[in-house]
């Protein structure tokens, strides 16, 4: 698939090129991360939307927010997933992606005034080990338990 000029076959293929994350990922952890993320996005319920900075958590690299946005976009397969359930922390949906929008409502999620999701009814928080294997599990229990976490439910 090619896009951007980049041509990408399997999922984290391009990871250490991306001069944004100064935590680079080995191929097998990009791989593995590229697979977590498939996996947590194809178990959003219908109706519920969840954040790229949650999932990355899920899968154990909370700072990779846009990596996750980055895979559903590259990755060959994955508009066979729900990934309209995916928007920012704010519950702004994709730029460019006017769809998205029209995919939500009719899934019954509500939009406040503002067109951002209205994330108190619709925001979707798996319990810890619900769709991340073990090993990932301390890492998203810490993610779970940090202020930044709370006070952004609290919002």
């Amino acid at each position: 698939m090619e896009k951007y000029g980049r041509t990408m076959t399997r999922v984290g293929e391009d990871v250490n090129r991306m001069k944004d994350y100064p935590d680079r990922m080995t191929p097998e952890q990009a791989r593995r991360f590229g697979e977590d993320v498939l996996n947590i996005v194809s178990q959003i319920p219908c109706g519920r939307v969840t954040t790229y900075g949650h999932i990355a958590a899920l899968a154990g690299w909370p700072s990779h927010s846009r990596m996750v946005g980055r895979t559903l976009r590259y990755t060959p397969g994955a508009e066979h997933l729900p990934c309209h359930r995916v928007v920012n922390k704010e519950g702004r949906t994709a730029p460019g992606w006017s769809r998205q929008r029209t995919l939500l409502e009719e899934e019954g999620v509500c939009f406040k005034a503002n067109g951002h999701v209205d994330m108190v009814r619709h925001l979707w928080e798996p319990e810890v080990n619900y769709c991340c294997p073990a090993e990932i599990a301390e890492t998203t229990e810490m993610f779970l338990n940090t202020n930044c976490h709370k006070n952004r439910a609290k919002r």
